[in-house]
């Protein structure tokens, strides 16, 4: 997509949910190393890809900015780069770290070559990556930006050794090198929040009540999530109504609540409805 395409843009959440479930971050890639282009790539686990022969329903969605962490580092020949990562990321999985690199004069250096590790405060080197190509040491960066995933094991303070290994997919006589400390924490477990509804789902809410999801599908979707037990509803015996239409009231509340203008328990109230009617059917 087109860098001024606003609604995806470099510092801002991208939330990707197949068939209705969301995808983990480090199956989600953000990549903004291009100068005229934004890419998303997806993986999509084998086991969640069932059918192979049918498409998939596959949503996008801009959350919220990123609190990012920030590194600077400075070379001997004048150059300088920043590696960033969402503050939000915890110790126990792979974080994206963003290296973005400068020259003198302070623009992309394009056609970078780098090299870098990471060690724990004990010394010990749990991360590096020197490149795969047989003609020369070093990760290209076309542009000047790479993201590489990283995985942090545990909560701990880390060293980050930055190497430029060349330019133009030529080594350097020389390389040069920087340090920078930083930390990762990890938040200890919590107790299950008893928030039954998982808001992720204010999205569709919100895009049924403005009519881009369809009745059908939205009561779909609700009856794939009752299913899996990933919304909890309190299910009573339900009647048979000569009409299938969904109140008015239902769609206004959904769209309410998406909004953060009412609670999700009335939301709640408001599928429970739906499956009293017959009109969500719960097996």
């Amino acid at each position: 997509m087109q860098k001024d395409f606003l609604s995806f843009n470099e510092g801002y959440n991208i939330e990707v949910f197949v068939e209705g479930v969301k995808l983990k971050k480090d199956l989600v890639e953000f990549d903004s190393s291009s100068p005229t282009e934004n890419i998303i790539r997806i993986s999509i686990p084998k086991e969640d890809n069932h059918d192979s022969d049918h498409p998939l329903k596959v949503e996008i969605v801009s959350g919220d900015a990123i609190n990012l962490h920030n590194l600077g580092f400075n070379f001997q020949n004048g150059f300088s780069a920043n590696v960033s990562w969402d503050s939000k990321l915890e110790a126990g999985e792979k974080i994206p770290f963003t290296f973005s690199f400068f020259d003198k004069t302070n623009d992309p250096a394009e056609n970078i070559l780098f090299a870098y590790s990471i060690t724990d405060s004990g010394g010990n080197e749990i991360w590096s990556n020197i490149g795969e190509s047989q003609e020369h040491l070093g990760i290209l960066a076309p542009h000047g930006v790479m993201q590489e995933a990283v995985l942090i094991p545990t909560s701990d303070k880390y060293q980050l050794k930055l190497i430029l290994t060349g330019k133009n997919s030529q080594n350097f006589a020389e390389f040069f090198t920087a340090k920078s400390d930083f930390s990762i924490t990890q938040s200890p477990p919590q107790e299950e929040s008893t928030s039954s509804v998982p808001s992720w789902i204010k999205n569709n809410a919100g895009w049924w009540s403005e009519g881009i999801v369809g009745d059908q599908e939205f009561v779909q979707s609700i009856q794939f999530l009752i299913k899996e037990e990933i919304l909890s509803v309190t299910v009573t015996e339900s009647v048979t109504t000569e009409s299938q239409d969904i109140p008015i009231w239902v769609k206004n509340n959904a769209g309410w609540w998406s909004e953060g203008l009412i609670s999700e328990r009335d939301f709640v109230k408001g599928v429970e409805f739906l499956i009293s009617q017959g009109i969500i059917r719960v097996n």
